[in-house]
């Protein structure tokens, strides 16, 4: 009975969303067919039922798989709307949940705390607020939440196309595939994860801008702004400031035309990171080089594998993985004993040969926050540290490690297969743009918005992520406006036209 209703419901659902597709004005650019973007759609929904698949039957552990993990602490916060409702909507929306009284609630949440991190505003609460939202409706089923996180997504990149497009009217239909059918994008945006959500956001911030700075000002566009700003706030604020300064750049390449497009945005992300060295300055403890060093830190650590635990005086300790023989997990592994002698370390000194160490005790019962096992994907990449001088120094091999890796040569997981096809069409992509160069999109201020958010993400996911399975999915947002750059260049009317002399039948689809 249970996937009987799961199916109805999930299938109800698509046709719904397939129904407003082919009716809502969003989702008409140019002479793109409505049957396209609903196309995009199943495919993504097709997409979010195989992570599905893979995350509930190969990769069982829910405690560390992805989907899964705010799934199940949303369904914590969703189990008190009955008995405690009005605690229930303060946790949904944020409103005057900071009180000790919620802590019954948190402390049976897995990942609504991460003291093993240091993100300041912490956005794993929106993907699980985000599913405690969809359980109101969904009766509990999973494939319910896919569909709806992947109806948000598609109306995100929706919005990046019609903001991209500016650059290169002409080449829509060549954007589409650059938007919505980049391997890594059909894939890892269309879970119940982060991505999707930071699209939407993007997305819809972006089609707001757009239509004030080329309509003029109205409520209605305002709104819409706002709304994505604050959602983008609770996402990924890194994403915001990366195509906020992009956008600066657009504004005043748009209104003082005379000067080259490139120049006011060279000059807006130098004036931009001279302000992030005086901020290192003034204020260290607010430094993003010393974020970054940190957030680095950290992947490198969840990438030695180990286990996570709090103990009575809530302080967070780090077992190493070569003591995970000696571990007996309990109580659905939320808690573990110690078998044989077995040493913690504070979890910020977890990398630290010379760290103090704490001997655990046999006859206690600790709470386990995380576990994870050895990451078999680690590269070396160089150590920052907390300042801008050894930042800089880091950024080319950032670029080629998130732009290329893995390298054909060092694929090991089906996954890892996925991402080097990706690699391979933006390296063909690439070449295609050298050999039918053209140059009308240099002169788009578009053109600088979508290239410099792209090198954003690329450099900060390369910087700070050691793991090619996290760089794979980190440097998705930047894929449409990566390739979409490579296709302005590109004089793709000859590509159509040999394509048209060898196979007619593709008259159709350009």
């Amino acid at each position: 009975m249970y996937h009987v209703e799961g199916t109805v419901l999930t299938l109800a659902f698509m046709a719904f969303f397939l129904f407003l597709i082919g009716k809502m004005k969003f989702f008409r650019i140019g002479d793109i067919p409505i049957r396209w973007f609903q196309g995009a759609f199943v495919l993504k929904v097709l997409s979010g039922f195989l992570l599905y698949l893979i995350y509930t039957y190969y990769y069982t552990d829910r405690s560390t798989s992805d989907i899964w993990k705010y799934y199940d602490d949303a369904m914590v916060m969703y189990s008190n709307l009955h008995q405690a409702p009005t605690d229930f909507f303060k946790m949904l929306f944020g409103i005057g949940n900071n009180t000790p009284h919620f802590e019954q609630y948190y402390d049976q949440m897995n990942h609504w705390y991460r003291p093993y991190g240091s993100s300041v505003a912490n956005d794993t609460h929106t993907i699980i607020r985000f599913n405690a939202f969809v359980r109101l409706f969904s009766l509990g089923h999973y494939n319910v939440h896919s569909v709806v996180v992947n109806f948000l997504g598609l109306m995100g990149l929706t919005g990046i196309l019609h903001f991209l497009k500016q650059m290169a009217p002409s080449k829509e239909k060549w954007f589409f595939a650059g938007v919505f059918l980049m391997p890594g994008m059909m894939f890892w945006a269309s879970g119940v994860l982060k991505e999707p959500l930071l699209l939407f956001g993007l997305g819809l911030f972006l089609y707001g801008v757009m239509q004030m700075v080329n309509d003029g000002f109205s409520i209605k566009q305002l709104i819409l702004v706002l709304l994505s700003l604050f959602f983008l706030l609770t996402v990924k604020s890194y994403a915001l400031a990366a195509i906020g300064l992009g956008l600066i750049g657009w504004v005043l390449a748009k209104k003082f035309t005379a000067v080259y497009p490139v120049w006011w945005f060279a000059g807006v992300f130098v004036l931009g990171f001279t302000g992030l060295i005086g901020l290192d300055k003034l204020a260290p403890e607010k430094s993003l080089f010393k974020r970054m060093a940190q957030r680095q830190y950290e992947f490198y650590q969840l990438a030695e594998g180990g286990t996570y635990i709090k103990t009575s005086a809530n302080d967070t300790l780090y077992i190493r993985a070569e003591n995970y023989d000696d571990l007996e997990f309990i109580s659905d592994r939320k808690e573990l004993r110690i078998i044989n002698n077995v040493s913690a370390v504070n979890w910020k000194d977890a990398k630290k040969e010379d760290a103090s160490s704490t001997l655990l005790e046999t006859r206690i019962r600790y709470h386990v926050l995380l576990d994870y096992g050895k990451t078999g994907s680690t590269i070396d990449i160089p150590i920052l540290e907390p300042n801008a001088i050894s930042v800089l120094k880091a950024v080319p091999m950032a670029l080629v490690n998130a732009t290329f890796r893995p390298y054909p040569w060092k694929i090991r997981s089906p996954f890892m297969a996925l991402s080097g096809l990706e690699n391979i069409m933006i390296l063909v992509f690439m070449i295609l743009a050298v050999f039918k160069f053209q140059s009308q999109a240099i002169r788009h201020p578009i053109f600088w918005v979508s290239v410099s958010f792209a090198l954003i993400i690329i450099v900060l996911t390369g910087l700070v992520t050691p793991v090619v399975g996290a760089i794979v999915r980190y440097k998705v947002p930047a894929l449409p406006f990566l390739v979409c750059s490579i296709l302005a260049l590109t004089n793709t009317a000859s590509i159509e036209r040999y394509a048209l002399e060898k196979f007619p039948a593709l008259k159709n689809y350009f």
